[in-house]
């Protein structure tokens, strides 16, 4: 009998990163392009806003696992602090979509993602210079 994953989580261990060592967003496209749909991708790990949430569905996140924020919230207002992080995000995320003219979170999986010179999105070791502007689009 076969085993199968539910989801392919992408995810950095806190500070296990070291010289080499690439940021969660930079592997994304590669994980979500490996996996092709069979099943979600489920980003964890750099989440503080709503932007990066459409960041991350722009980069091919199926969904996004929120830390930080959530115990930021309980640990300041229990129960009604978790609610009030979560509308904050979604707030964020709705207005940072309406910015960029994405209507649903389907037409953000089918957009592209500017990078900005000097940032580099996947093995900086193996990274051509940036352009001024360059597009980097779902795989």
């Amino acid at each position: 009998r076969e085993a199968a994953a539910a989801a392919e989580p992408v995810a950095h261990a806190g500070s296990c990163g070291g010289p080499g060592a690439c940021a969660v967003h930079s592997a994304l496209p590669a994980v979500a392009q490996r996996v092709a749909r069979r099943v979600p991708v489920l980003l964890d790990g750099g989440i503080r806003r709503g932007t990066d949430v459409l960041m991350a569905l722009m980069l091919g996140a199926d969904a996004v696992l929120l830390g930080r924020p959530v115990l930021w919230g309980l640990a300041v207002a229990g129960e009604k602090g978790v609610s009030r992080v979560l509308d904050i995000v979604r707030d964020e995320l709705r207005r940072a979509m309406a910015l960029c003219g994405v209507r649903s979170v389907q037409e953000a999986k089918s957009q592209c993602l500017l990078i900005r010179k000097g940032e580099v999105l996947g093995d900086p070791q193996q990274a051509q210079p940036p352009l001024p502007l360059q597009a980097v689009s779902r795989l």
